[in-house]
């Protein structure tokens, strides 16, 4: 059986999460809401919390999965 990674893949400050944003924009990772709308809205003291979108399995490492950077 896979192993089940967890949703919560971690949290994150308000700065840390607009550096987030900012670099996934640059990517062209984002599909959500503009970066400039985000850095107005957003509560400076607030936890933001990061799930996985994506799922990637290392097929030279066998029962590995590696999500959302996370290392094996």
């Amino acid at each position: 059986m896979p192993e089940v990674l967890p949703r919560t893949i971690c949290a994150v400050d308000t700065g840390r999460f607009l550096i987030l944003e900012e670099e996934a924009a640059r990517l062209s990772f984002r599909q959500g809401l503009p970066v400039d709308w985000i850095r107005e809205h957003v509560k400076a003291a607030a936890v933001h919390y990061l799930f996985s979108a994506m799922e990637h399995r290392l097929s030279h490492r066998p029962g590995c999965l590696r999500s959302g950077g996370a290392s094996c």
